[in-house]
């Protein structure tokens, strides 16, 4: 998760991967990684084979099986990996290592990228952008995010949705509630609607393209559910909830989409 790189030394982000490691939930983050890769399938006809992806946050790779760095690689593409936190990046470049070598993974902050300019094909940047502070960390971020680019280059964003009656008390309690409420476990920062995200992308010089809502299945009871199903070992009905939890994908065409998605997802190309 992006934020201020003075507020986090390695033993923090290291104590916030114990963290996420005590409390995860493998059939939500399952169901994440399946959303995810189906979000990528929307450039399925639109990148060529070995077309460079740069992912920007890596905690799914650290922790996770199948994560969205998998996805890129199995259609054909080349990812490249960046987090802000050494241990997150350690741990997914150690998790993602084969007999052929260590995966492209470097620590960087996404507001000072340590690309060439206009070298990449594509960025996939999931809930990244959640975790600045300030609207001009964010837009530093959309601007390099640009610069590195080829022309015709595709950014895929997801973003908290402020508008899902969750996300929006979490916003508005105070942070060491939601910590005990477990709506957090680590900063959040600026919440941008999904105009907000679209007007910024067109002022840095983005089109933006389509967009959406993601992850429609109530996370409050699911999670819980899809633990005690594992705990108890009721292997079919854990991957029956995720299934459940999937179909859920089907309230992102109704009108009431804006509530129910605890995610936007947003896709922009950068002008030929």
């Amino acid at each position: 998760m992006e934020t201020r790189l003075s507020d986090n030394p390695d033993a923090q982000w290291r104590q916030n991967l114990s963290v996420f490691e005590a409390g995860a939930c493998p059939g939500w983050q399952r169901l994440a990684n399946d959303l995810h890769a189906a979000l990528l399938d929307r450039w399925n006809a639109r990148l060529p084979r070995g077309a460079l992806v740069l992912k920007t946050d890596l905690f799914e790779e650290a922790l996770s099986t199948d994560p969205p760095w998998r996805a890129i690689e199995s259609r054909g593409w080349r990812p490249v990996g960046m987090d802000i936190g050494r241990p997150i990046a350690a741990r997914a470049r150690e998790r993602l290592s084969t007999a052929a070598g260590e995966p492209p993974i470097a620590q960087a902050d996404a507001r000072r990228l340590a690309f060439q300019d206009e070298c990449l094909d594509a960025i996939f940047s999931n809930s990244t952008l959640d975790h600045f502070r300030t609207d001009p960390e964010i837009d530093g971020a959309l601007a390099e995010f640009h610069r590195v680019l080829k022309p015709g280059g595709r950014l895929l964003l997801t973003l908290d949705n402020p508008t899902n009656p969750i996300i929006g008390l979490r916003n508005a309690l105070p942070r060491r509630l939601t910590d005990r409420l477990r709506l957090t476990r680590f900063f959040v920062g600026r919440t941008l609607r999904a105009r907000e995200a679209e007007a910024r992308l067109r002022q840095i010089g983005f089109d933006a393209l389509e967009g959406g809502t993601l992850m429609h299945a109530p996370r409050a009871l699911a999670i819980p559910l899809l633990r005690w199903a594992r705990a108890a070992g009721l292997s079919r009905l854990e991957a029956a909830l995720v299934r459940v939890c999937r179909s859920a994908e089907a309230l992102g065409t109704l009108p009431t989409a804006r509530w129910t998605g605890h995610f936007l997802w947003i896709e922009a190309r950068k002008p030929s």
